[in-house]
């Protein structure tokens, strides 16, 4: 279990650093911003689909932030694989928060060479 642990708490942490770090993937979070800063000033906000606005506005700032992606994607590695560190019904709650808590972690190893890279 612990192995799946390390491995998928990794996992993560690779992927939420990717989408929301690098280039790569700058398309889809210029597409968020520019679709949230269109729909806040179009005619969609007032015509009675304001509730577009928010929803746009959270993808947005969830899409830049490794730490609040990797929250998402831990929920559904835990939905996904059914991994429950602690069994019963806690388990299912508390295992989210400690792939995210290593996931962060990871991250923090990843960010560290990604700018040593980055310098050279």
């Amino acid at each position: 279990m612990i192995q799946w642990l390390i491995l998928i708490s990794l996992s993560i942490s690779a992927m939420t650093m990717t989408i929301s770090k690098t280039k790569a993937f700058a398309w889809l979070r210029e597409s968020l911003e520019f679709s949230y800063n269109r729909a806040r000033e179009s005619w969609l906000y007032d015509d009675g689909a304001a509730w577009i606005v928010p929803c746009l506005s959270f993808l947005a700032g969830v899409i830049k932030c490794p730490y609040c992606l990797s929250h998402w994607f831990a929920i559904a590695a835990v939905i996904l694989w059914g991994v429950n560190l602690f069994g019963g019904f806690w388990g299912w709650i508390l295992t989210p928060f400690v792939i995210v808590a290593l996931a962060s972690a990871w991250s923090i190893v990843i960010d560290y060479f990604f700018t040593r890279l980055e310098r050279t």
